[in-house]
C-alpha cells in the first residue's frame, strides 16, 4: 500500500510540475511573440518615419533583405546610406496581417502579408507583399536578421506568389500575353 501511495504521489507531482513547465513554455511564447510584433511595429514606424537611429537599433549588423521584385540583396549598410542620403524608396502607408511566429531557441521567423503605398525613385512600387523576416535575439534584445519579401497578386482573397509584377499585372487585366 506504501509503495503505491509513494508511486501515486510522485506521478501527481510529475503531472504538476509538467503542467506548469507547458503553462510556462506558453506564456514565454506568448510574451516572445508580443516583443517580435512589437519590433516588427517600430521596424516599420523607423521605415515610414525615415529614423535611421531606430533602423541602426533593430537591423542585425548581418542584415540582408532579399527582394525578388528588384531582383537583389541589400545590406543593412546600404539600406542605412539610403536612407542618411535623402534615400529613393517613401512609405505612405503600410497594412500587415496575417502574423505567424515560429521559435527555434534564440531565433524567431516571422511570417505575414502587408499592402503597403510607397514609391521608389519616384515610381509606384506599393502592392500587395508576402514576407519572412527571421530575428535573433542577442544580449536580451531581438534584431532583425534577415528579410524576404515576395510580390503577388490576389487570387480571390488570397495573396499569392507572383512570378513577376509584369504577370500579375496581365493576370489582373485577364489577359494572357
Amino acid at each position: 500500500m506504501r509503495i503505491l501511495l509513494v508511486w501515486l504521489l510522485s506521478l501527481t507531482t510529475s503531472i504538476v510540475v509538467s503542467a506548469q513547465q507547458n503553462a510556462g513554455t506558453h506564456s514565454g511564447r506568448a510574451v516572445a511573440e508580443t516583443e517580435i510584433v512589437g519590433v516588427q511595429d517600430a521596424l516599420i514606424a523607423a521605415y515610414i518615419h525615415r529614423d535611421t537611429a531606430a533602423l541602426d537599433r533593430i537591423l542585425a549588423d548581418e542584415y540582408t533583405f532579399i527582394n525578388d521584385d528588384a531582383g537583389g540583396v541589400v545590406s543593412k549598410k546600404q539600406i542605412l546610406d539610403s536612407f542618411r542620403s535623402g534615400g529613393d524608396r517613401e512609405i505612405t502607408s503600410y497594412t500587415r496581417q496575417d502574423d505567424h511566429v515560429r521559435w527555434y531557441g534564440d531565433v524567431a521567423v516571422l511570417t505575414y502579408r502587408y499592402h503597403s503605398n510607397e514609391t521608389y525613385k519616384g515610381r509606384d512600387a506599393g502592392g500587395d507583399f508576402r514576407v519572412t523576416r527571421i530575428f535573433v535575439k542577442r544580449d536580451g534584445r531581438w534584431t532583425d536578421s534577415r528579410r524576404s519579401r515576395n510580390a503577388c497578386f490576389r487570387f480571390g482573397a488570397e495573396c499569392t506568389r507572383s512570378p513577376d509584377r509584369h504577370m500579375a499585372a496581365r493576370l489582373r487585366r485577364g489577359s494572357s500575353s
